[in-house]
């Protein structure tokens, strides 16, 4: 019986201990603050924000002053976004194009040259469909509006000459 009694005692003791150790309260730690990491793709920020004069004045900034190709490629991607971003104020595809073809020549192995050449190939698929639409030359409804040259840099030229 005094077994059973000994036993008994030293669960209740173990028990108590456990309770009194399990739960007592963990010293109050300091709330930190989350930093979340930049976005992937840089004009995130500019478009969750509408910001587009500061992002271009960041962007324009680091052009001109930068060192780094890695960073002067950003910079160039940053600004054909700015131009080729239907939804930016400062939308103007050409000029886009000139800012994705300084990326292409200054950078081309970059990973923002390799998603410049997709803008590119995508604004000159649109410009040509843009072109398709217009109005027969000829028709008398057709208001007369001169036709936007298309150079695609992507595509060779064909020379034509005849060796006669």
């Amino acid at each position: 019986m005094r077994r059973k009694s000994n036993f008994s005692f030293g669960v209740a003791v173990f028990v108590f201990c456990f309770l009194i150790t399990g739960c007592a309260s963990p010293p109050n730690q300091p709330v930190r603050e989350i930093v979340q990491p930049p976005p992937l793709f840089p004009p995130q920020t500019a478009m969750q924000t509408g910001n587009y004069a500061g992002f271009f004045t960041e962007n324009s900034e680091a052009l001109k002053s930068c060192q780094d190709p890695e960073k002067c490629a950003i910079a160039l991607f940053n600004l054909s976004f700015l131009y080729c971003y239907a939804k930016s104020p400062y939308y103007n595809p050409q000029t886009g194009l000139k800012y994705i073809e300084d990326l292409l020549k200054g950078s081309p192995e970059s990973v923002w040259a390799y998603q410049a050449t997709v803008w590119r190939d995508n604004i000159y698929s649109n410009m040509k469909k843009k072109i398709k639409k217009r109005p027969v030359r000829g028709d008398p409804k057709a208001k007369e509006t001169p036709e936007p040259q298309i150079e695609d840099p992507a595509k060779p030229e064909v020379s034509q000459e005849n060796d006669g």
